[in-house]
């Protein structure tokens, strides 16, 4: 673990030191010249400029590089020689433990976005910041980890009808991840969730998740920050100071400002109240990313990942889905105690799975009976699968309950279900299947290529312990051959044969010229497929075209 010290001396000296574990001196210490007024421009511009640019114009790899160039500058800057070490100990194949205190004065520099040379700070440590008051005592309390027993989710008490399908389709991912280990309260949705509605539904929380706006108005005495509500009041830290029993972890998946870490700011007043462990986010985040991460957050965390290693995984993943130029990630934080983890409640647990436990005992009993021979007990041998799909990011089930999202490994037997789902695509549902000697993955009754966009693809490769699936667009119908026996099919611009007794085809709205080889004969015919259509190979020389493309 490595632990980054940053203390404000005066307007052109910071005060640095860095301890590690290392065959070098542990603590390395340094008085660091920097000009804070004199980067002020550039601070500006990496956490506020170049975020509200990517929000009007979306993806751009040219501000991605601008992004990336800033915080290099940035980098050298504010920390000069230790920078070396950083980088040194920077593994984005293996992100050790990074703990950074900063005091009042420092606590707005963008230390995860950062960037060495090689790599911004996020992608090769698990960035943690803690506040520290000016005399480096940290501010923040110690508080007993409990079993985690309650989730309260609330979303959109603004009202607003552009937010509002998202953050419902948000929310209810959140709870389907968690309805089996926690008590859920919510989704609470909309304008009838008030201020004092909403302290009390977190005093009662362990884990407290918001999806809303944010603001950061004036109301004559200052600037305040907060979540916004219907009536155009904000829930601000002077209603945190109210709550008696604050939530250990909470997720503000709203926009924000670094504003929030000031003495006074909302942030700020969440960790002194005695939340353990804060993600916020900094910039206007785009719906749909900020819906996509969150999830992504909270499958890391029910796999058994610290907070900090989860919103690593979800950085990554959100890379992974909308490209490296999509900057989304760079909005995220943690703040406190990075190393949060869900201890669940015994009695949430026990209760929640005494009735599947009771039929997945009885279950057990049933196909021990029947299948006490070897070929039963290979039936329910479990089997590692990493399974990956096109497009990727895609929610993973087996037997009905969600695991992750693609690519993602697990453990299966011939009698589990996979289901893979999305919006805008068929479900994808597979068994293991002996094929030729091996345990591979199997669907029945789909189709068998994806004819999309002139380009034809294999529904699903698979092979043992891989099995990558193309989902089928709901928008398609089906083109079935049937009695093909030797005769071999063709789509005109593709080139390879497609053979066999009868197959699917999922085809997209074009036109597409068929040609069939049969007994030494070719016909063909342009086919545009509005419904499922059935061809009888058998059948086609009285009503296809003969020997066009010999």
């Amino acid at each position: 673990m490595i632990r980054l010290e940053v203390q404000k001396i005066d307007n052109s000296r910071l005060r640095i030191n860095l301890y590690h574990d290392s065959e070098t001196p542990s603590v390395v210490k340094t008085y660091q010249t920097v000009d804070l007024q004199g980067i002020e421009t550039l601070l500006k511009e990496v956490t506020v400029q170049i975020p509200r640019q990517f929000t009007r114009t979306g993806a751009d790899i040219e501000l991605y590089e601008q992004l990336k160039t800033k915080s290099i500058t940035l980098y050298q800057v504010i920390l000069g020689d230790l920078g070396k070490i950083l980088r040194k100990l920077c593994q984005p194949t293996s992100p050790i433990p990074l703990n950074i205190l900063l005091d009042d004065e420092v606590n707005f520099i963008p230390f995860e976005i950062l960037h060495t040379g090689d790599h911004f700070l996020w992608e090769g440590f698990l960035i943690t910041r803690q506040i520290a008051a000016s005399s480096g005592v940290d501010e923040l309390p110690t508080v007993k980890n409990k079993r985690i027993k309650k989730m309260t989710l609330v979303g959109n008490p603004s009202d607003d009808p552009k937010l509002e399908p998202t953050v419902r389709k948000e929310l209810y991912s959140i709870a389907g991840i968690w309805e089996d280990e926690l008590d859920i309260s919510g989704p609470h949705f909309g304008g009838t969730t008030s201020r004092y509605r909403l302290a009390e539904l977190m005093s009662g929380a362990d884990l407290f998740h918001f999806s809303g706006h944010y603001e950061r108005p004036s109301d004559g005495e200052g600037p305040q920050d907060g979540w916004l509500l219907r009536d155009g009041t904000v829930f601000s830290e002077k209603d945190i100071s109210s709550i008696q029993n604050p939530p250990q972890f909470l997720f503000s998946n709203s926009c924000g400002d670094l504003s929030a870490l000031q003495s006074g700011g909302f942030i700020r007043a969440l960790l002194h109240s005695g939340v353990r462990c804060v993600i916020s986010t900094i910039g206007t985040v785009p719906t749909k990313q900020a819906s996509y991460f969150s999830t992504l957050f909270y499958v890391a965390l029910q796999e058994g990942k610290s907070a900090v290693e989860a919103i690593s995984a979800a950085r990554k993943s959100l890379v992974t889905r909308f490209g490296i130029s999509d900057i989304s990630w760079m909005f995220y934080s943690l703040y406190g105690d990075g190393g949060f983890t869900i201890r669940l409640s015994k009695t949430i647990t026990i209760g929640k799975y005494r009735n599947r436990i009771k039929l997945a005992l009885i279950g057990a009993a049933i196909l021990l009976g029947i299948f006490m021979g070897k070929t039963g007990l290979e039936l329910i041998k479990n089997r590692e699968v990493r399974v990956t799909s096109s497009p990727a990011s895609i929610r993973l089930k087996v037997n009905g309950e969600l695991l992750g999202f693609t690519p993602f490994t697990t453990t299966i037997s011939s009698m589990d279900e996979i289901q893979l789902i999305t919006e805008g695509y068929d479900t994808a549902r597979y068994h293991l299947k002996k094929i030729h000697g091996t345990w591979q993955g199997n669907q029945a009754d789909a189709p068998d290529y994806i004819l999309s966009r002139g380009q034809l693809s294999p529904t699903h490769i698979s092979e043992p312990g891989l099995l990558h699936v193309n989902l089928v667009p709901t928008l398609v119908h089906e083109l079935i051959f049937e009695n093909v026996g030797k005769s071999q099919i063709m789509i005109q611009g593709i080139s390879g044969e497609l053979t066999g007794k009868t197959f699917k085809l999922a085809v997209d709205g074009e036109s597409y010229r068929f040609i069939i080889s049969q007994n030494g004969d070719v016909f063909d015919k342009l086919l545009e497929v509005k419904e499922d259509t059935v061809i009888d190979v058998s059948m086609i020389s009285t009503t296809w075209q003969k020997n066009r493309f010999r």
